[in-house]
């Protein structure tokens, strides 16, 4: 029994470390230099799961708006993958070198901590650049691609949802606000594991777009099986127009809520 005991204790042992061998926890930020007008975003990427996570204090910034947070999940070769990203947009309270310190995590009761990061904020910059959200609807959308036709309850089919954004649009991240509901259909989820960037040419414009959901859905019944819009709230980097010292494009940090438009396909 003592035996029995002592293996049980090694392999929990082993397993527990080799747990905390693949933990990563670090930090980034989207920008290195910025006026004191400003804004920055800070991301945590962490590969557990948990609600440990406490976030530094931001001693020299101001914390403009909400944190975001962004999951994936995935398998490779029977392993499970995950990273958990939880992003800060950030304004500097004076100008130097000004350091984000640590965050912490807590993974089976051990403290883990983040890098810590610094960002050179120069004196204040011209008034931000005023851009319109609306004019942004032709530029970043999600677009949900589906056969257009008729199918019968023996079919299945594959529906995509793309994350399109035009050429000069930069994406830092998204989160799912809503997911799509789908009504008279079993749903198998087939989102690729890793994203593929893939360029086309939509009505005389260049897009970079990527797919965010991927499934496979089989009719239960005959009729109609209606698909509702999937939401989602897109962090973007937008052109200013404007230019700092070095002659370098400054970029506008925007948050837009996006949506799919709703489908309904006929089942025979």
């Amino acid at each position: 029994m003592n035996l029995t005991k002592h293996i049980l204790f090694t392999v929990l042992l082993l397993i527990t470390g080799s747990i905390s061998a693949q933990i990563v926890f670090k930090a980034t930020v989207n920008k290195s230099e910025i006026g004191l007008n400003e804004k920055v975003q800070v991301t945590f990427t962490m590969s557990e799961d948990n609600e440990s996570f406490k976030p530094p204090v931001f001693e020299y910034f101001k914390v403009v708006d909400s944190p975001m947070t962004s999951r994936q999940n995935g398998f490779n070769n029977g392993v499970r993958s995950f990273e958990k990203s939880i992003i800060y947009t950030l304004q500097p309270k004076k100008t130097g070198t000004l350091v984000i310190n640590h965050a912490t995590l807590m993974v089976n009761d051990k403290e883990y901590q983040s890098n810590r990061v610094e960002v050179k904020v120069k004196r204040k910059r011209k008034k931000d650049y005023i851009i319109n959200k609306d004019s942004l609807q032709d530029m970043v959308f999600l677009k949900l691609d589906y056969p257009d036709t008729s199918i019968t309850v023996k079919d299945s089919i594959v529906l995509s949802y793309r994350l399109y954004a035009s050429k000069g649009i930069g994406v830092d991240s998204w989160k799912t606000i809503e997911d799509s509901k789908f009504k008279n259909a079993e749903v198998r989820d087939i989102t690729p594991k890793k994203l593929e960037v893939i360029t086309e040419e939509m009505e005389g414009m260049t897009f970079r777009s990527v797919i965010l959901r991927k499934v496979v859905l089989k009719p239960s019944k005959e009729g109609r099986l209606k698909i509702s819009p999937m939401k989602i709230l897109v962090s973007t980097r937008i052109p200013s127009g404007r230019r700092d010292f070095s002659t370098k494009n400054i970029e506008d940090i925007k948050r837009i809520e996006l949506s799919s438009k709703k489908a309904t396909i006929t089942v025979d």
